[in-house]
């Protein structure tokens, strides 16, 4: 799905009736940016996955052994964003991380959006498109694929 780029649209900040319009994305469905709820969704569903292989595989979170948790969602986010343009709890929300342009993020953009999602700060610094910094910095956005 070729999306049109946005540099080219029409429509500023202060028309956009809804997220991603000034992106050339649909208002809802697949292509529309993926919103709060649903982001929060996957994002648990991939810490809770990534702290249970850290769990089974070291034995505990806590302590030193709790820096795992955090390369281990690093390492998730970034090849499965890489190779897919999404995690599992992107998958079973239905999103897709992709280019403004949609087509799949690749794994530069994907290992930079891992890290920023990782330091959580950005991931909550959202802007009227919805797209947090990790996602600003990086030319990306969290789209719906259903």
């Amino acid at each position: 799905m070729a999306i049109p780029d946005p540099s080219t649209s029409e429509h500023d900040a202060a028309t956009s009736d809804w997220p991603g319009q000034r992106l050339g994305r649909p208002a809802a469905g697949p292509g529309s940016v993926a919103r709060f709820p649903r982001r929060l969704l996957a994002l648990v569903l991939d810490w809770y996955l990534c702290f249970g292989i850290c769990w089974l595989i070291v034995g505990t979170v806590q302590g030193w052994a709790g820096i795992w948790p955090l390369v281990a969602f690093f390492a998730y986010q970034s090849l499965l964003v890489g190779l897919w343009g999404h995690t599992l709890g992107h998958l079973l929300c239905g999103m897709q991380v992709q280019t403004l342009r949609g087509t799949p993020a690749g794994f530069g953009r994907a290992a930079l959006r891992a890290l920023l999602v990782t330091l959580v700060i950005p991931a909550v610094v959202m802007d009227e498109d919805q797209r947090g910094l990790q996602d600003r910095l990086n030319d990306t956005v969290l789209v719906r694929i259903r």
